[in-house]
């Protein structure tokens, strides 16, 4: 059996991912933006690694990708166990997904790598990818792999391999986040501004129908960076670059989805680009800034925690929450580790 179809067929065992649900609300102007000054005992630094841009679990493994590689860290300890070797380098790296035979695939610029816990395969343009940059991966509710590239998004199912992009309805060839919605639909972000935006796809006999945002349609950012959807099941879209951008909450009326409103830091973030999203056990919804820290809305009030809080940097890109209850993020230098019962997002009640 060739190399090719080995890989093919470990991909095809994979397990459904699980996405991580917000809470739809309402009313987000914010009348004080004071930091948090409680300081978080209970928070943990772990350095190294510094730049973590993908989060995984494994048993009581965590990986952690970033721009030095991919770090296996003991969750219970807190101690690194290994760094994976691979040829080509497997840096820069953007995603982490686990499958079903405990095998690990890492999405990085040299192509998209499985790791078996021994050897690491590299997969790339001769193995059925449309460009080796690989930015984004995802299981959906059929258990089969979406890969998200600079030639964009491969559907890899029954060993085969079907790629779409902009000729077939995206908004760009370059796909940075993939996401499935509750109803099936799938949502594709890109980040190449001022092109790019934001496809929402419904997937019929192997063809996408989208219907595409941008910022003239209304979105506040073309740079997509993370797509999740509420309790209440809006979705919602962070954006941005730099200085610019802000969250675009999607509801679904008689005419598809249309966004509802756009959230900026004059209306409660604590910085324009949105770098991660992520709703908590008490249903408090936190954005993630890129180098503000972070901001939580609950019951109408935002707070917001920075480094004087205990995050480990102010840019935090990923949130990872385990079995336990217990949350992992990643940032442009370390993770930050907040155990179960520690992220309140208003600690004394109020703003």
């Amino acid at each position: 059996m060739s190399l090719r179809r080995i890989i093919l067929s470990l991909l095809l065992l994979t397990i459904p991912l699980v996405g991580v649900s917000l809470l739809a609300v309402g009313g987000f102007w914010s009348e004080s933006r004071q930091m948090r000054s409680e300081s978080q005992g209970e928070w943990k630094v772990i350095r190294p690694p510094h730049e973590v841009s993908a989060l995984a679990l494994q048993g009581n493994i965590l990986w952690a990708g970033g721009e030095a590689g991919v770090v296996a860290i003991d969750r219970v300890t807190f101690q690194i166990r290994e760094w994976i070797a691979c040829d080509p380098a497997v840096t820069y790296v953007q995603a982490l997904l686990i499958d079903d035979q405990d095998h690990l695939w890492i999405g990085h610029p040299n192509g998209l790598s499985l790791w078996d816990g021994a050897t690491c395969k590299t997969l790339t343009e001769q193995d059925g990818l449309p460009d080796k940059r690989t930015n984004a991966l995802f299981m959906d509710r059929q258990g089969r792999i979406w890969i998200g590239s600079w030639g964009g998004a491969t559907l890899v199912s029954e060993g085969e391999w079907r790629t779409f992009n902009s000729q077939q309805g995206l908004a760009h060839d370059m796909v940075n986040v993939i996401y499935q919605d509750q109803e099936g639909t799938f949502w594709f972000g890109s980040y190449v501004a001022p092109q790019g935006g934001l496809s929402i796809c419904s997937l019929q006999e192997e063809t996408l129908n989208c219907r595409v945002f941008t910022t003239e349609s209304g979105l506040p950012h073309n740079n997509v960076t993370s797509i999740l959807q509420d309790r209440a099941e809006t979705v919602w879209v962070g954006t941005g670059l730099f200085e610019r951008g802000g969250a675009a909450q999607f509801v679904q009326g008689p005419d598809g989805w249309q966004i509802h409103q756009i959230l900026t830091k004059e209306k409660g973030l604590a910085g324009m680009k949105v770098r991660s999203i992520y709703q908590d056990a008490a249903g408090a919804l936190w954005f993630g800034s890129e180098y503000e820290g972070l901001a939580c809305w609950e019951d109408n009030r935002w707070a917001y925690y920075g480094v004087e809080q205990g995050l480990s940097n102010p840019e935090v890109k990923v949130f990872l929450a385990d079995d336990l209850g217990n949350v992992w993020l990643g940032t442009a230098d370390g993770i930050t580790y907040i155990p179960h019962g520690s992220m309140p997002c208003l600690p004394d009640g109020s703003n």
